[in-house]
């Protein structure tokens, strides 16, 4: 029998080789990944935390209130912003809600000829309108709905008329020409413009100073696919009459009608990361803490939403990715339903369920916001933590006003 030569010199360092190639890649994984890491955490401890029961660590400067580093294992991969935060608590709805909203001045959905004398044609077009655009003022007066706009238009005579309009968020000065139109005998500018909407969706909490938080995401235009401007604005309680099932490339729905004319709160924003108000019922609903983002955890959760009668439950789901990117806003988890019985009744998530809260080891963590529509199975899910931070900020708003 031949021996074997074992030359263990040439095997560690091979070996050795390796392990440095590793931790190499390890390391640049890791720099990469942590540049899409937040700058900035709030946190309830006082010492280190991880995130995700990762091995990225948060160790807050002992020196310095507000700052820290995120730290791979024990090496520092860049500078972090730490606010200390007392944790807050909510009280838990997942009960369907009626909005109805009116915006600030009158939304541009559409741009259409106008039959005039001399052939057709868009004054808004001329004009420089564009669709999304917010009409402010027409001629120094407010317009507050769709009929201000169109009284101005019909009794300007053809004459200019200057427009004050809202664009990416800034104001613009544009000048219209009415034009004449044969079919209609008055003045048209070639626009559609929209001033309301209504339609049915989750609260997801209620603050203790009474703010309310719903849907999770912001209502946008169909048209135009930008958020609708408040003026005012209420949400009012739902009778559930039946379930359209979500199926593949189809979403489904939560089928109900405004029960009353009561109002349960008043709209106060409409934002990405969802609707706010002041609330004017009481919910009686569980009472939870809030966790914050690095407290979330991959794996079971529940989603706790109302699809048949009038008191929510919860349904297992699971969170299958987290998101800290700062510059995601609602899109921060995937989550999947895995309840059999909600799959039965539902397809998974459907439209009417957005804001319905999630809860993980007895923790609000966030909210549902959007279905796939080709898996109804899976959809987006908001950080809790996102949208407590506009909650407050529409409290100081209104204390400011009072």
């Amino acid at each position: 029998m031949k021996r074997m030569k074992f030359r263990s010199g040439h095997f560690f360092q091979k070996t050795a080789i390796l392990l440095s190639a590793g931790i190499a890649v390890l390391f640049g994984f890791g720099l990469f990944a942590g540049t899409k890491l937040p700058a900035h955490f709030c946190t309830s401890e006082s010492g280190p935390f991880r995130l995700n029961g990762t091995l990225w660590t948060v160790s807050p400067n002992a020196a310095a209130e507000t700052s820290g580093e995120l730290k791979l294992l024990s090496v520092p991969l860049k500078k972090v912003e730490v606010t200390p935060v007392v944790r807050s608590t909510v009280t838990l709805c997942g009960t369907p809600f009626g909005l109805k909203m009116y915006t600030e001045g009158a939304l541009v959905v559409a741009l259409v000829d106008v039959d005039g004398t001399s052939g057709r044609s868009c004054p808004a077009e001329k004009a420089g309108l564009r669709v999304g655009d917010v009409i402010r003022t027409i001629n120094d007066q407010a317009i507050k709905s769709n009929s201000d706009a169109a009284v101005c238009i019909q009794n300007s005579g053809g004459k200019k008329l200057t427009m004050t309009v809202e664009r990416n968020g800034k104001n613009e000065t544009v000048t219209l020409i009415p034009q004449y139109s044969e079919s209609c005998g008055t003045y048209k500018a070639g626009l559609w413009i929209k001033d309301s909407c209504a339609g049915i969706g989750t609260l997801t909490y209620v603050t203790d100073d009474g703010i309310f938080a719903g849907l999770g995401h912001g209502i946008s235009d169909m048209d135009t696919e930008t958020l609708m401007p408040v003026q005012y604005g209420e949400i009012v309680p739902v009778k559930l009459v039946g379930i359209t099932k979500g199926i593949r490339g189809v979403p489904g729905e939560l089928r109900g009608f405004f029960a009353s004319d009561e109002e349960q709160g008043i709209l106060q924003a409409n934002v990405a990361e969802g609707v706010y108000g002041q609330i004017r019922s009481s919910f009686t609903g569980q009472r939870v803490e809030v966790a914050l983002k690095q407290e979330i955890r991959r794996g079971p959760a529940q989603i706790w939403t109302t699809v048949t009668g009038d008191t929510p439950r919860a349904y297992d789901v699971k969170i299958e990715r987290i998101c800290y990117d700062d510059s995601e806003k609602t899109q921060n988890m995937i989550i999947q339903i895995t309840d059999t019985e909600l799959l039965e009744q539902t397809g998974g998530i459907v439209q009417g369920m957005s804001g319905s809260p999630l809860i993980q080891n007895g923790r609000l963590i966030g909210a549902v916001t959007h279905v796939f529509v080709n898996d109804p199975t899976r959809g987006y899910g908001i950080f809790a933590e996102n949208m407590l931070a506009e909650s407050a900020h529409i409290a100081a708003q209104i204390q400011s006003a009072a």
